[in-house]
């Protein structure tokens, strides 16, 4: 998994996605970045 500023434990977003049958979960643009 990609290390960023997001505080969420992995194995939560595993249960998360698993949960919800998402097969592909992904991050962009400024919830990435710091500002």
């Amino acid at each position: 998994m990609l290390v960023t500023n997001i505080e969420i434990p992995e194995d939560q977003i595993k249960r998360f996605c698993q949960r919800w049958k998402i097969t592909e979960f992904a991050l962009f643009g400024s919830v990435l970045r710091d500002d």
